[in-house]
């Protein structure tokens, strides 16, 4: 088998920037929607993921050790909507990857999320009850079941995460930014807490773990339990952006969307102590934001 690695999801929000951080490593296979828009200077494989047989195909010829499957129906709200649509894209697409994954001896590295728990514990580690509140969370643990039941060789990552977007798919972190800049105000949810990483050293993490050939669950976030108001604020900071606008909100206030657990903080542990990290502070991570943004002028 070579050393080949595929990636789905590769004109989404972590793969554009997947891509990116990865310019300079061969064997790398990016399989992106079609509809997106394509990456100047990147090869991008159009593949309908749903399409089992064409999806085979390219497997069997490709022949890849890992397959990172990033891609996903990601939007909260409009996985309560569009139940159908999650279900088909959340778990059955990911069934028929871990399928020919088994199939095929190819090792698995899914992308999971933090929704996954309904927030009611203060922490939460990789042997926590799974209990998800929305149909995103739901669907994104019956992925991870799935891998579970049917693989050996897998990594699932469970993980919040902020960056670059694109100019179809914002990070939270693309609409304070964009908003603060604009001198607009934004609402932002002060009793709603998370440890997110920037992306770019989520996907060092994840190629590190996957160099040592580790397995299982692990939960990648900074040390920080943060709200998402005072996140909002890191980042003002940051980029010496006018405070003034960010308005503290509790979600309870906000209608017409899907319900959301308040606390999504996850236990780093595990992979710190696998990577022999000692410390992740979200200050670092903004700090890195913004010497993205710089290098992106």
């Amino acid at each position: 088998m070579s050393d080949k690695i595929i990636l789905t999801g590769a004109t989404g929000l972590f793969g554009t920037n997947f891509i990116k951080c990865t310019k300079n490593i061969n064997n790398l296979i990016f399989w992106g929607n079609k509809k997106k828009i394509k990456l100047k200077n990147i090869k991008i494989q159009y593949i309908n993921l749903k399409n089992y047989s064409l999806v085979e195909k390219q497997i069997s010829k490709l022949r890849p050790k890992t397959i990172i499957h990033a891609a996903a129906f990601t939007d909260v709200d409009d996985c309560e909507k569009n139940i159908y649509k999650a279900y088909s894209l959340n778990v059955s697409l990911t069934k028929n990857l871990v399928l020919l994954c088994k199939k095929y001896k190819i090792k698995m590295i899914y992308l999971s999320s933090d929704q996954i728990f309904s927030g009611n514990k203060k922490i939460y580690n990789e042997k926590s009850k799974i209990d998800p509140i929305n149909i995103y969370g739901l669907t994104k643990s019956l992925g991870e079941s799935i891998i579970v039941d049917q693989l050996k060789q897998y990594l699932i990552l469970r993980t919040n995460f902020f960056g670059i977007g694109t100019r179809y798919r914002n990070s939270l972190s693309d609409f304070i930014i964009r908003n603060l800049r604009l001198k607009k105000k934004i609402f932002m949810y002060k009793n709603v807490y998370f440890n997110p990483l920037n992306v770019e050293s989520l996907i060092q993490y994840i190629l590190r773990l996957n160099k040592l050939n580790l397995k299982g669950i692990f939960n990648l976030g900074s040390d920080q339990k943060i709200s998402k108001y005072k996140f909002a604020l890191q980042i003002a900071n940051e980029f010496k952006l006018d405070k003034e606008y960010i308005e503290p909100i509790n979600i309870e206030k906000k209608i017409n969307i899907a319900k959301r657990p308040l606390n999504m903080f996850l236990d780093n542990s595990k992979f710190k102590k696998n990577l022999k990290i000692n410390k992740i502070p979200i200050k670092n991570q903004i700090s890195d934001l913004r010497r993205a943004y710089e290098r992106n002028r």
